[in-house]
C-alpha cells in the first residue's frame, strides 16, 4: 500500500517534518510561503515515460527563471556551473 509523504515517519521528524506530499505544496511550506506552490514547477511522470529526456530538457528549457532563496532571482540559463562554465544544455 502506497503512503502519502506527509503521512510517513519522515514527515514526523521533529527538525525536518513536513505536512504537505504534494511536491509543490511541500515547497512552500519549507520556505514559509517564500515560494508559492504555483511558483513551482514540476516534471510529471507521463512526461517522463511517454516523452523521455528530450522532452524532460524542452521543459525545462522553456523554465524562465528559477529562485534561490539566499540569492535571490534570475535567469536559469545563466547560473554557472563548476569553475565559472556557463550552462550549456539549451
Amino acid at each position: 500500500r502506497l503512503i502519502p509523504a506527509g503521512e510517513t515517519e519522515f514527515a514526523k521528524d521533529a527538525a525536518f517534518g513536513y505536512t504537505s506530499s504534494n511536491l509543490k505544496q511541500w515547497v512552500e511550506e519549507k520556505t514559509k510561503g517564500g515560494i508559492l506552490e504555483n511558483q513551482v514547477s514540476t516534471i510529471s511522470i507521463s512526461l517522463l515515460r511517454k516523452e523521455g529526456p528530450d522532452a524532460v530538457c524542452q521543459l525545462l528549457c522553456s523554465l524562465e527563471k528559477v529562485y534561490d532563496s539566499k540569492h535571490g532571482k534570475y535567469d536559469w540559463r545563466s547560473l554557472e556551473q563548476n569553475e565559472g562554465e556557463t550552462n550549456n544544455y539549451c
